[in-house]
C-alpha cells in the first residue's frame, strides 16, 4: 500500500513538471498512511493534515520555560474540538458497520472486561493521527535534504536498496531527528550528574544533543551511511517511552528514500538553505522545491531486495 501511495504522489509531481520534497512526498505520505490505518477517508487528507499540524505546536515547551502556552492556543483548541467531533462521528459509523480498521478494533477492545470509553477512543485516534504524521514528515523531509548533498548514497539506495536503506534511515534518525526535545517528570527524588532533582521536577531532555554526543559516536556531526552504531540513537525514545510507531515510520522512510532515488533523476535544491517550520521540538524544512532532469514513470522497477 505504501509503495502504491509513493508512486501515486510521484506521478502527480511528474504530471505537473515540478517537485517539492515536502508538499509532494514527505507531507502527504504519512498522513495518508495513518488515515488508512485509522479508517479515515483519505480524500480529505489536507483537512486532517492542517489540524494535525496546528496541534503540533502544543509540544513546544513555552509553558515549561516561560509559564505561558505556545502561540496559537485558540487555533489549537478549535482544531482539537473539530478532530474530536469528527472521530465521534466516525465511531458512531463504525458501531453500526464495523470495518477492518483501527477505529473498529478500538470499539471492540476491552480492558479487564470493560470496553474503552468514547473519550479514550477519540483521544487515542487524535493522538495516533498527530503522532503518526508529524514526526514522519520531519524524518522524510530532513532525510531528503541530507541525501541531496550525498549523491553517492542516493545511487546506493537506487542500486542496492535492501543493503542500504535500513542503515541510511538509522543514520538520518541520529543526525537529523524530527523530534528534538522531550519532557520527562521525575517520579522520585534523584541525582543526575551531581545535580539534585526533586520528585515532580519537569526535565527537558535534548535528544538531538544526545544523538551527537562525541562520547557515543565518532565524528557525530558528519553523515555516515556506513556507521555501524547509528541505531543507538534516542530518536524513538527508550524503555517504557519507546515509540510504538517506530516500525511504521522506518518503513515509510525507507520506501520513500528508495523510490525517490529510483525515479527522480538529478534532483537539486532550488532554494538553499530552506526555511524551517516554526517549531522548537519538531524540526524540519517547510518546503524543498527541486529541479530535476526527469521523474521516471512508475513502471520503473522496484529493484530486487527493496524494502
Amino acid at each position: 500500500m505504501i509503495r502504491e501511495l509513493i508512486d501515486d504522489l510521484l506521478d502527480e509531481a511528474a504530471a505537473r513538471g515540478d517537485l517539492d520534497g515536502v508538499a509532494d512526498l514527505a507531507s502527504p505520505l504519512p498522513v495518508t498512511v495513518i488515515c488508512r490505518v485509522l479508517g479515515v477517508d483519505t480524500g480529505e487528507r489536507d483537512w486532517y493534515r492542517t489540524r494535525s499540524s496546528m496541534l503540533g505546536g502544543a509540544v513546544d515547551p513555552y509553558l515549561a520555560f516561560l509559564g505561558v502556552p505556545a502561540p496559537g492556543l485558540a487555533e489549537r483548541r478549535r482544531a482539537e474540538r473539530e478532530l474530536d467531533d469528527f472521530f465521534r462521528r466516525l465511531a458512531d459509523e463504525r458501531r453500526r458497520a464495523p470495518r477492518d480498521d483501527m477505529m473498529s478494533r478500538l470499539l471492540a477492545a476491552e480492558i479487564d472486561g470493560a470496553p474503552l470509553t468514547e473519550e479514550e477512543i477519540v483521544t487515542t485516534c487524535r493522538l495516533l493521527l498527530n503522532a503518526g504524521h508529524e514526526t514522519t514528515v520531519g524524518l522524510i523531509a530532513n532525510g531528503l535534504l541530507t541525501l541531496l548533498d550525498h549523491p553517492g548514497t542516493l545511487a546506493a539506495l537506487r542500486d542496492d536498496p535492501a543493503a542500504t536503506a535500513p542503515a541510511v534511515v538509522e543514520e538520518l534518525l541520529r543526525l537529523q531527528p524530527p523530534l528534538q526535545i522531550v519532557h520527562r517528570h521525575a517520579r522520585e527524588d534523584m541525582e543526575v550528574r551531581g545535580i539534585r532533582v526533586p520528585r515532580g521536577t519537569t526535565m527537558v531532555l535534548l535528544l538531538a544533543g544526545a544523538n551527537r554526543d562525541p562520547g557515543a559516536f565518532g565524528c557525530p556531526h558528519r553523515f555516515d551511511a556506513a556507521r555501524d552504531d547509528a541505531s543507538r540513537h534516542l530518536s524513538f525514545g527508550l524503555g517504557a517511552h519507546y515509540c510504538l510507531g517506530a516500525p511504521l515510520g522506518r518503513l515509510e522512510a525507507e520506501l520513500a528514500f528508495v523510490r525517490f532515488a529510483q525515479r527522480v533523476v538529478g534532483p537539486r535544491l532550488v532554494d538553499a538553505p530552506p526555511r524551517y517550520r516554526p517549531h522548537i521540538v519538531l524540526r524540519g524544512p517547510e518546503s524543498l522545491p527541486m529541479r530535476t532532469e526527469a521523474i521516471l514513470g512508475r513502471a520503473t522497477p522496484w529493484r530486487s531486495g527493496s524494502p
